[in-house]
């Protein structure tokens, strides 16, 4: 791509500034993992990601930029919000699992019912959905239920982290599908 600015060449999508003149360039539709420079993977590197956003904001958050033409503000403004919904949603396990289900094509719809296809979550759903009723106002049995919801959790965000780095679609959805009902319990 060629500044706007300068016409100095070889600016990419990722860049929001041109190296040569400094100008803000026009947004380029890419995904939030190239805007943050981060592998598309479901394990990332939370602290490099947020120093990746953090840079990011430092070079193109719209009160940094005051002085410039309206025509760089509007694009700073849009680099920023771009930047801002990459952040919230990489950082966010489920977010994230969600946002790469949608680049990755896989359906969490479907026809039948979220857990037609697959029994096993539909099970643990109800079981689940009891106990939570059955602690209702114990504090002790609550706090239970959250430690081990907590674990529950935490056992399959590494199992995802497994899935799609072997890009097992089908073990991709029915994971992310688990960890949005554990996520909302």
């Amino acid at each position: 791509m060629t500044c706007w600015h300068c016409w100095a060449g070889g600016v990419t999508a990722a860049q929001a500034v041109c190296a040569v003149c400094g100008a803000v360039q026009p947004p380029q539709a890419i995904d939030h993992f190239a805007l943050l420079g981060q592998p598309r993977s479901f394990d990332l590197d939370l602290p490099a990601l947020e120093q990746a956003y953090v840079t990011g904001q430092q070079a193109v958050h719209p009160d940094r930029l005051v002085g410039r033409s309206a025509r760089e503000r509007a694009y700073a403004a849009s680099h920023s919000a771009n930047l801002n919904d990459a952040w919230k949603t990489l950082r966010d396990p489920l977010n994230r699992a969600l946002y790469l289900c949608q680049l990755l094509g896989i359906d969490l719809s479907s026809s039948d019912g979220r857990f037609a296809d697959a029994p096993q979550l539909l099970q643990e759903n109800m079981e689940l959905q009891e106990a939570l009723m059955e602690a209702a106002g114990d504090v002790a049995a609550t706090a239970t239920l959250h430690h081990q919801v907590a674990g529950l959790v935490q056992q399959q965000l590494h199992q995802l982290g497994d899935d799609f780095a072997a890009g097992d679609a089908t073990a991709i959805r029915l994971g992310t599908l688990r960890l949005q009902f554990l996520m909302k319990l």
